[in-house]
């Protein structure tokens, strides 16, 4: 931070209202991706509470095989 921000400590706040200046777009995203997750964490909450604890897990599992499937598949998911 110290050579983006000129201070050597800075809060968690102080780093948010710093993006926010240089910078709109970063925060926008943030807030998107809270959004995502949170829905992605109710819809998760109900299957569990409609379905059985093994068929979330297998969903969790055929999440990540897709991924790995479509990294795979994809040459702009690899991380290099």
């Amino acid at each position: 931070w110290p050579k983006v921000f000129g201070k050597e400590k800075m809060t968690d706040y102080e780093i948010l209202v710093g993006v926010w200046s240089l910078n709109k777009t970063t925060i926008n995203w943030l807030i998107l991706s809270g959004v995502f997750s949170f829905m992605y964490n109710i819809i998760q909450f109900s299957i569990v509470h409609t379905l059985s604890p093994s068929a979330t897990a297998f969903g969790g599992n055929f999440n990540k095989a897709a991924l790995i499937f479509l990294t795979l598949l994809l040459p702009f998911l690899r991380v290099h």
